[in-house]
Parts: structure tokens; C-alpha cells; sequence
């Protein structure tokens, strides 16, 4: 057996659910709050977007459904 092998949870059909959860949360994240979005064809056109609110609040709030036990 290869020692250094790493194994993709997110393959796991059992671990998907929350791989699919990490991955959401991950991207809110990456967006970001207060994110200026622009309309660069028109003069003083934009918003800020809260696309993520409270993406990075620093707690998880996983479902316990989505955490299957460890064998």
C-alpha cells in the first residue's frame, strides 16, 4: 500500500453531502462582503453587494445529517 496516497473524501458517496456543504461555504467565503460590483459602461453606475452575508462569521453550523460516523 502507497503511504503517501491521499484519498478525495468528496468521492465518498457517504461524505458528498458535505463536501458539496464545505464546498458553498468555501465560495461564499472567496465572494466575499461588501463587494463593489461596476457597470463600466455607464458613469457612477455600481453596487455593493452582500452576495455572502455572513459567510465569514467563523462558525460552521454543519447539519449533523451531513456527518456520517466514523467507522
Amino acid at each position: 500500500m502507497d503511504s503517501l496516497k491521499k484519498d478525495s473524501v468528496a468521492e465518498k458517496r457517504k461524505c458528498r453531502a458535505l463536501a458539496h456543504w464545505f464546498w458553498q461555504k468555501s465560495g461564499s467565503i472567496a465572494v466575499g462582503n461588501g463587494r463593489v460590483e461596476c457597470d463600466w459602461r455607464l458613469p457612477n453606475s455600481y453596487n455593493i453587494s452582500n452576495f455572502a452575508g455572513g459567510a465569514k462569521n467563523k462558525v460552521l453550523n454543519v447539519s449533523e445529517y451531513l456527518i456520517s460516523p466514523i467507522e
